[in-house]
């Protein structure tokens, strides 16, 4: 899968959870700095419109680049199914 492909199916389904009501709120996270390395851990909730919620495990690693942040690696996911979860199909 290029990269192209991968923006768009994250941007789809970044679509279709908002637009279904879906939004996401942070958890506690965990930042270790390390100058021009950034870890990221977290375990924000998922909250759906029927009132339901699960937790989400995100794990992000950027580095600094001029005065940007880049996303090295970007993990988020719930121990189950999307279709259990959200009880929708997203694009992929």
């Amino acid at each position: 899968m290029t990269v192209a492909r991968i923006f768009s199916v994250a941007r789809a389904q970044l679509a279709e959870m908002s637009e279904a009501g879906i939004r996401v709120t942070p958890g506690d996270p965990v930042i270790a700095d390390h100058d021009s390395f950034i870890l990221v851990a977290d375990r924000p909730t998922l909250h759906l419109p029927d009132g339901t919620v699960a937790a989400v495990r995100l794990t992000m690693a950027l580095s600094r680049v001029d005065d940007a942040l880049l996303i090295e690696q970007m993990q988020m996911s719930v121990p189950a199914p999307n279709e259990d979860v959200i009880h929708q199909t997203l694009t992929v």
